[in-house]
């Protein structure tokens, strides 16, 4: 695993990144003529509403209406406008999460992690945590068999847990870049009152999608802490059965 976890993930965020960017612009220029539709009967309907006197005319009112639709307009057709603000926001908070967990790690466990900017680099140490206990567990003896038995569970249990949480972290980043290129159909909905619910929706899914990823990180974050505890545990123990089983055991 080492490396590969950073590889993958490093990889899956640049193909991600030009998949928002390409969809993003595309449906943005596509919606272009909907929402100027959409405007046109907006203000027609609002100055109706005026005149009839079912609206009164307020100053904060007036300015919200005009700012959101100015807003609304940036955001459909500047992808540079999106990108700096909603989806550097939506990437930096699980990142920085991410950092503050594997940081606390670290301090909890008195291992320093290696590039602790990174929750990929977690997953390379936490499999390479698992494989200095599975060495600890391994006497290196034709004859314990018993302890290659367990190193080799310890270093299978490694392999799916890594290979679980890269996919539960891919899969979760995936619909988050699908939720964000389909942004321009939740922005423009974003214009009418009766619509915005459906924008609300788009919002609440993609904190949802963040929150997702914030918690895969906590549990990796602890089941590193399992493995540095197996591997105190194997460093200041014997050799004995119990020994062997208590370090296998929390990581199985």
């Amino acid at each position: 695993m080492n490396g590969l976890a950073t590889s993958i993930l490093g990889g899956i965020d640049d193909v991600g990144r030009g998949f928002v960017s390409s969809v993003y612009m595309q449906l943005g220029y596509a919606l272009g003529n909907v929402f100027a539709l959409m405007l046109t009967l907006y203000i027609i309907w609002w100055g109706y509403s005026i005149l009839s006197g079912r609206e009164a005319i307020s100053p904060i009112e007036s300015a919200y209406r005009l700012g959101r639709a100015v807003v609304i307009y940036l955001l459909l057709n500047g992808w540079g406008t999106f990108s700096e603000t909603i989806y550097k926001l939506v990437q930096a908070v699980p990142s920085e999460i991410g950092k503050i967990i594997v940081g606390a790690v670290s301090r909890a466990t008195g291992n320093q992690l290696s590039d602790q900017d990174a929750i990929p680099a977690l997953i390379d140490n936490l499999y390479r945590g698992a494989q200095d206990v599975a060495n600890e567990v391994y006497s290196g003896t034709f004859y314990d068999i018993f302890g290659a038995l367990l190193s080799t569970i310890v270093l299978l249990a490694a392999i799916i847990f890594s290979a679980l949480a890269i996919a539960a972290i891919i899969a979760a980043k995936i619909m988050l870049f699908i939720t964000l290129a389909l942004a321009p159909v939740w922005i423009v909905l974003w214009l009418y009152r009766w619509s915005t619910r459906m924008s609300e929706g788009f919002i609440s899914l993609t904190t949802y999608l963040i929150i997702q990823q914030i918690l895969i990180y906590g549990f990796l974050g602890f089941y590193f802490s399992l493995v540095n505890l197996a591997l105190n545990t194997a460093t200041s123990g014997g050799a004995s059965v119990d020994n062997k089983m208590s370090m296998v055991l929390p990581l199985v």
